[in-house]
């Protein structure tokens, strides 16, 4: 999207309101850009959240939880916004889904809105990811 085209989008907004869809900003973006992705046990790795507003990432272990997981903003000359989640000794615990979303569009009663990648973790000693994991268990 050129620049007049991104000052004409953000006047007109401003002028009629930021109630319109086309006012809203789009999903940010996760680097790799698959939908899922399989990592060998006890390796590393990383993902990218990139967006035109300040990102943040939900994921299945919170970093205070596992020192396995650390989130930093990354600058770039872009004039975006760059959150990389990195893993390192990946495990089982870390197979799950995780959110790239913008800060604003975050509420306690809505459900996160964003960009997806389901991380697997294959591990031959552990045939079901743990329960902590899941927010239900189906038999």
């Amino acid at each position: 999207m050129g620049t007049s085209h991104q000052v004409f989008l953000v006047l007109s907004c401003l002028l009629t309101g930021p109630g319109l869809i086309s006012c809203q900003l789009l999903l940010p973006s996760i680097l790799p850009n698959e939908n899922e992705k399989i990592v060998q046990l006890n390796s590393s790795f990383s993902l990218r959240c990139v967006g035109e507003s300040e990102v943040s990432w939900q994921h299945p272990m919170s970093e205070e939880d596992d020192p396995n997981v650390e989130i930093r903003s990354e600058e770039n000359n872009s004039g975006l916004f760059v959150t990389v989640l990195e893993v390192v000794n990946a495990s089982a615990a870390h197979t799950g889904w995780y959110t790239c979303y913008y800060n604003h569009t975050q509420t306690d009663e809505s459900e996160i809105e964003g960009r997806h990648i389901y991380i697997y973790v294959p591990d031959p000693d552990m045939a079901f990811v743990p329960l902590g994991m899941t927010d239900s268990l189906v038999i």
